[in-house]
Order: C-alpha cells, then sequence, then structure tokens
C-alpha cells in the first residue's frame, strides 16, 4: 500500500487555491477520467514536448495511474495544467520533509490536488486528486527511469 504521506493534515492543508477552473484544466480532468488503471501503453502529453506512457496498476495500487518516462519540468507542467495555477510553486507548499522532499497543493473547483516529490514507493513524483477521479483514480505517479515494477 502507499501509504507514505497519505495523511489527512498533509492533504487538507491547501497552500493554494484558483477561483476559477480554465477550459484546459477541466479538460485535462476529462482526460484523465478515461483512463484505465489496469491497462498498459496509454499515452500521456504532460506538457508540448514530452509524452509519458502508462503502466498497468499494480495490486497494491489499484487507484493509481502509473507512468514511465517524463522528467520534473513536465509533471510541474501537467500539475499547473490540472489547477490552472499559475503561481509560485513555493507559494502552494504545505509541507516538507528530510532529504528535500516537499508536497505542494492547491484548491480547484474539482477539489484538491497535490504533487509530490516524496514517495516510500520510489517513483519520482505523485500528483493526488480528493476527491478522487471518476474512474476511481487517486493518485498519478511517475517514474522518470521507466522502470516502474
Amino acid at each position: 500500500m502507499d501509504g507514505e504521506l497519505d495523511t489527512a493534515t498533509v492533504y487538507s492543508a491547501t497552500g493554494a487555491s484558483v477561483s476559477g477552473l480554465v477550459a484546459g484544466a477541466s479538460a485535462t480532468f476529462d482526460e484523465l477520467a478515461a483512463f484505465d488503471p489496469q491497462i498498459s501503453g496509454a499515452i500521456l502529453q504532460p506538457d508540448a514536448n514530452t509524452t509519458v506512457t502508462q503502466v498497468a496498476r499494480t495490486r497494491y495500487q489499484k487507484a493509481n495511474l502509473n507512468f514511465s518516462g517524463g522528467n520534473q519540468a513536465a509533471v510541474e507542467t501537467f500539475f499547473r495544467k490540472l489547477t490552472g495555477y499559475k503561481g509560485s510553486l513555493k507559494n502552494a507548499q504545505v509541507a516538507s520533509f528530510g532529504n528535500g522532499g516537499v508536497v505542494y497543493s492547491v484548491s480547484t473547483p474539482r477539489g484538491v490536488v497535490s504533487l509530490r516529490n516524496v514517495s516510500a514507493s520510489g517513483k519520482e513524483w505523485t500528483i493526488q486528486f480528493d476527491p478522487i477521479l471518476s474512474n476511481g483514480v487517486r493518485k498519478m505517479k511517475f517514474d522518470f527511469n521507466g522502470a516502474f515494477l
């Protein structure tokens, strides 16, 4: 189970908020709702220059969309696309942990979206949704090295 930072304290905290969801953000939520966590091979384009490939969920992470490839900048761009947040990520920071771990959180009309670079599962970045998406997805996990297990 991926319970490394799943605490009500961290994910109920909001570092920033957006008053309205821009059309692009709404379309991005809809795009994610169409993904099935059980399949592999679907492609997502988190930014203009990057694509990532979906890897089927593991038995312990049934509510996750797992992606291999990408990089920090692409995931941050995708987080901004999802939330419509344009400010400094530092203003959205809600928690920090040893070794440079940080959690950002933005409240949107569709709920709270959090981004973190800390994960006990070893994946580089995680985007978490509260409430979960209509397809049951709670998190998106990115493994930049493509070695998703």
